[in-house]
């Protein structure tokens, strides 16, 4: 069983590494010999992934540990098997405790505190072991003016035009 404050810990750091918007990867290791990965993209959540478990069964693995160790990699997008869709990454963050740092924090530092209510208008998602960001676009055509606008194609991680 993993001691709380080696748990506590990594979800501190993630939380601030959130908080500050970075992008980058948590490497996780424990005594037991699993590993696993925390993958952020400008302070959103990408992917987790520990023991071959992926979003909240991995979370609950990690609770089982034994002697956990993690590091922090800037800049590095690990490819993660199974990324998390904006809303799963919001839910999993919640369910940690990611509104109560906030709300810590922004009592301690006098910061604007963020609330749900705010919410990205970009997608980010992982092709090609890239970080790729996506303006949120819904799958139907949108009425702008009298025109028909379309929502724009992807093709090889890139809009198409036509």
């Amino acid at each position: 069983m993993s001691t709380p404050t080696d748990v506590l810990a990594l979800w501190n750091a993630l939380f601030e590494t959130c908080h500050q918007e970075r992008s980058g990867t948590f490497f996780l290791a424990c005594a037991d010999n699993k590993s696993g990965q925390v993958v952020l993209h400008n302070g959103h959540l990408i992917g987790i992934c520990y023991a071959g478990e992926y979003g909240e069964r991995a979370i609950d693995r990690l609770t089982v540990t034994q002697q956990l160790r993690f590091s922090f990699t800037a800049d590095l997008i690990f490819p993660v098997a199974e990324t998390l869709l904006p809303e799963q990454a919001a839910a999993l963050l919640r369910g940690l405790g990611y509104a109560d740092y906030l709300v810590r924090d922004g009592a301690e530092s006098g910061r604007l505190i963020h609330r749900e209510g705010d919410v990205s208008k970009q997608v980010v998602r992982v092709y090609r072991g890239r970080a790729i960001e996506e303006p949120v676009v819904d799958n139907q055509s949108v009425r702008s003016g009298d025109e028909l606008v379309k929502p724009a194609r992807i093709y090889r991680g890139r809009a198409v035009q036509g």
